[in-house]
């Protein structure tokens, strides 16, 4: 008996281990997506790919993978990271809701204009996109590009495509527990460093410091700042003591002062017994703080009193710029445990001065 003949460059089954065997063998997290997207292309010998996951809550995709041919200009891929309303591409619609595998082609004469135009744009000549279905949830878009020629996809190699797609939407999930999990870790080290600071530290501020620096980082937000209310501010008054403010990588302690400044917050502002999440684009919120949020390019912030015994402290104040999505349930947990952590430091401050 002969050996069976090796498989053809092409064979479908050898094109789909392929795949599996990048899901399996890559590194873990949002890294193994950008290796689930190479082999997803050169197993349709396309020319770009994408990995886009979708948030109902904030009705968008997200580009969490891509790849590119060699030989094919990648400057107009969409960035990782970039974060696409479906209320400004209606086209994902169809993909998402209707759960359709949607093909496009810039050759075909029923196209609406303004998409051919938009094809034309990005250099597209046909798109394939396929819903990436977990059990009855869609949690994202397998999206592929054909840029070297008008490309009519075959029967069978839309099946292949789909296939593909219940291959990328397993990645998507396992990179989503793994996201998961390791901001549950983050989270946790931060708040135990906040606590270190306060306990082994001469004083709040450096405490402080690493609280609204672990609120950046952690929550990737633009900036944050504790706000401590002095004498006189907790019957209306407007004394403010700025105790820590930190931008991105840097960092201010007491009498922040010069450009990157945090805005003079107000203890009358808002409720000092809650927690808000004040959006610039919510034409209810307090019309000052948005024409402030505006000035400073931000799109959300996050506002925690702190509190001790029914008493008003200060306010931690989170921010995140233009675009960022909703501010999640686990992000303003996080933050009134930060903040939990430094009104009992503030608390330990006066005690300690009156005694």
């Amino acid at each position: 008996m002969t050996d069976s003949a090796p498989l053809r460059r092409d064979d479908p089954f050898r094109l789909l281990l392929n795949v599996g065997a990048a899901l399996a063998s890559s590194s873990v997290g949002d890294a193994a997506l950008q290796d689930v997207a190479r082999a997803i292309g050169e197993a349709m010998n396309v020319a770009t790919v994408d990995i886009q996951g979708f948030d109902a809550e904030s009705d968008a995709l997200k580009e969490i993978g891509c790849w590119c041919r060699d030989d094919v200009d990648g400057s107009g891929l969409t960035p990782l990271g970039t974060v696409i309303a479906l209320r400004e591409r209606p086209d994902f619609r169809r993909v998402v809701e209707g759960r359709e595998t949607v093909e496009v082609r810039g050759d075909d004469p029923e196209l609406a204009a303004e998409e051919r135009e938009v094809m034309a744009q990005r250099g597209y000549q046909t798109t394939l996109d396929a819903p990436l279905v977990i059990g009855d949830q869609v949690v994202g878009v397998l999206g592929v590009t054909e840029m070297r020629f008008a490309r009519h996809f075959m029967a069978m190699e839309r099946e292949r495509f789909e296939q593909l797609a219940t291959m990328a939407a397993a990645a998507v999930r396992n990179a989503r527990l793994f996201r998961r999990d390791r901001e549950q870790s983050d989270r946790l080290e931060a708040l135990l460093a906040v606590n270190r600071a306060l306990v082994e530290g001469d004083g709040n501020d450096r405490a402080f410091d690493v609280a609204t620096a672990a609120c950046v980082q952690v929550l990737d937000a633009a900036w944050a700042a504790v706000y401590e209310w002095t004498a006189g501010a907790g019957a209306g008054g407007d004394a403010v003591d700025v105790r820590a403010f930190t931008l991105g990588g840097e960092s201010w302690g007491d009498n922040v002062s010069g450009r990157g400044a945090p805005p003079v917050d107000s203890p009358a502002r808002l409720p000092a017994d809650r927690s808000v999440v004040v959006r610039v684009d919510d034409p209810e919120a307090d019309e000052e703080l948005r024409a402030e949020m505006r000035a400073r390019a931000d799109g959300a912030r996050l506002l925690v009193p702190l509190t001790r015994w029914g008493e008003a402290l200060g306010r931690l104040t989170i921010a995140w710029p233009e675009g960022a999505p909703p501010v999640a349930a686990d992000a303003v947990e996080f933050a009134d445990a930060v903040a939990g952590q430094l009104a009992a430091g503030i608390e330990g401050e006066r005690l300690e001065a009156a005694l």
